[in-house]
């Protein structure tokens, strides 16, 4: 796949919401499994996603939940912190602190190097105050929770499956150390995930506003930001782009309410934000209605229209891309062994 960063974010990859902790005595299903489908370029595609929680040592209260730990083990979710993270990491290894290598296989990998202490500033300067201890243990989550992505074309004719972390290796200094001071000013290193990989080899990524994207309080519309920066690349004056709510509300991996008036009223605000903030000119939505019960709401349709600003910045990020693809289309050729 060529857009795989894309197709990445379209995943619903994290768990909402802020009950990501089980104790270890848990006896219901832990593996979580949504389905969805979705397109790229035009291109349908469905895609199953399983979720396993990492398995953490607690001895005190989850700094990632509101639950009390007891000295042991507990299942512990990907949440909006790793979703954060991820987001940083990306930004960081693409603005020179990464570097791209091989495994022991042979594979390649892309790792960003760091220290505990530059996360923690980049949180706060998102204004999320976080601890140097809860740094890394939402890294830890990020490494050990393992997500398995299955994806298979409308016809069943073209499928595959791929299961990784959110981050795929970090090697760090140990948590204890933190108590005797300067180790989160130690250089750690992240791999990102292999599609990640991929996408930053093959140079087929759009540019993508990460600190406008952070800067946003509502994992929501981080989300709804990042979504419209990938699938609305058509942008024009006078274009608008149409969603249901209840695709988004399986790509974002939140729960369905048992009023759908609810979750309404999250994309509202979200979209109000965008709005409020520049990225959209406007936005509108008309309802779906239950076609054996007319007074019943089933869905609701939106329709966005990018503000002058976005659109100048898609078709630059569109210029910029095709570009790089001929670059490196040019360098493959220039580079290729030549015949005996």
């Amino acid at each position: 796949m060529s857009h795989t960063i894309e197709f990445l974010s379209s995943a619903p990859r994290f768990v909402r919401g802020k009950n990501l902790t089980r104790p270890r005595s848990y006896e219901g299903r832990l593996n979580l499994v949504r389905t969805y489908e979705d397109k790229i370029n035009q291109v349908p595609y469905r895609a199953r996603v399983t979720i396993s929680p990492a398995i953490l040592s607690v001895t005190a209260p989850e700094p990632l939940s509101d639950e009390q730990g007891d000295a042991g083990e507990v299942f512990v979710y990907p949440g909006s912190d790793v979703e954060i993270l991820e987001k940083i990491f990306i930004k960081l290894g693409t603005r020179g602190q990464g570097r791209f290598s091989t495994d022991n296989r042979g594979r390649p990998v892309f790792g960003v190097r760091f220290t505990i202490n530059q996360i923690v500033k980049e949180l706060r300067e998102l204004g999320k105050s976080r601890r140097p201890e809860e740094v890394l243990r939402a890294i830890e989550v990020g490494v050990n929770a393992r997500v398995t992505i299955e994806v298979e074309s409308p016809d069943k004719k073209d499928c595959w499956e791929i299961t990784d972390g959110i981050f795929s290796n970090f090697i760090r200094v140990k948590r204890e150390q933190y108590e005797d001071g300067g180790e989160a000013d130690k250089t750690c290193f992240v791999a990102l995930h292999p599609l990640v990989v991929k996408c930053l080899q093959d140079q087929t990524f759009r540019k993508f506003d990460y600190a406008k994207n952070l800067s946003y309080k509502s994992p929501l519309t981080r989300w709804l930001h990042e979504k419209l920066s990938h699938k609305y690349v058509y942008a024009a004056s006078g274009l608008d782009y149409n969603f249901r709510l209840t695709t988004f509300l399986q790509l974002y991996g939140a729960p369905f309410y048992q009023r759908i008036a609810d979750n309404h009223k999250e994309f509202r605000e979200a979209l109000d934000e965008l709005r409020d903030d520049g990225v959209l000119d406007r936005w509108d939505y008309e309802l779906i209605r239950d076609p054996r019960d007319r007074r019943r709401t089933v869905d609701y349709k939106y329709s966005c229209w990018a503000s002058e600003a976005f659109v100048k910045r898609i078709i630059l990020f569109n210029v910029e891309k095709s570009q790089r693809i001929e670059d490196y289309k040019k360098f493959l050729a220039q580079n290729a062994p030549q015949e005996p």
